[in-house]
Formats: C-alpha cells, structure tokens, sequence
C-alpha cells in the first residue's frame, strides 16, 4: 500500500530525493504511532472490564462465576496472581485494577482454592 504511494509521489515530484533516505525513519514513526493505537484500545478494553468486574462485586453478581476459568474468561486476566496459604492451605489471590496504576483508585481482590474455585474477594 505504500509502494504505489510513494511511486506516485516520486514521480509527480512531490519527494525530494534528499527525503528518501529518511524514509525508513518515517516508517518507523509510523509504526509507534499505529501501536499507540493498540496500546490505547488495551487500556480502554482493561479498564471497561475491571469496571464491570466492579459492578459485579457490589451488586453480589461476582457469586455466579465459581472458577479462576470463569472469571478470566469474563474480565480478562488479573494484573497480578500471587500465591499464599490460608489456614494453612495453598490458595492464590489475583488482584483486579485499572490498567494504568495512577487511575487505580479501586482494587479487588480475589482468592482461589488450589482447585481454582472462588473463595472469597474484597474490595478496597
């Protein structure tokens, strides 16, 4: 796609050839560009499913998802999985926030068995 574009240009005169040898800069430019794109549209996506993780932990929806499975497949995966013990038996805690840590006002917690069956959460 840009072959034919810049042929056009080429030869209608419009790119100097002191322009061509910085043309793979303005390529590389390009690309960080379409990436901050793809970071940005993360960061929305993150931040819309710890907002309806959110919603499910205070209105007591979070009790229908049973399983570590369940709740990734649902709000993606946590930004931190830890293991612990609790009364002496292996668990995991997966922490849930905003993507960006200074928008991470609001934090949920989540504890799994070491079957992966939800135990408890909290919200802080």
């Amino acid at each position: 796609m840009i072959a034919p574009l810049l042929l056009v240009l080429f030869f209608s005169g419009c790119v100097q050839a002191q322009m061509l040898p910085h043309l793979d800069e303005a390529l590389t430019l390009r690309s960080f560009s379409a990436q901050k794109d793809e970071q940005h549209q993360y960061v929305r996506d993150a931040d819309a499913r710890f907002d309806q993780l959110l919603a499910a932990v205070r209105s007591g929806g979070l009790q229908k998802y049973k399983t570590y499975g369940d709740i990734v497949h649902v709000f993606g995966p946590p930004v931190l999985i830890e293991d612990i013990v609790i009364d002496g038996l292996p668990s995991t805690y997966c922490l849930y926030r905003h993507a960006i840590a200074s928008k991470a006002k609001q934090k949920v917690y989540l504890y799994f068995d070491n079957k992966g069956l939800l135990v408890k959460w909290e919200q802080i």
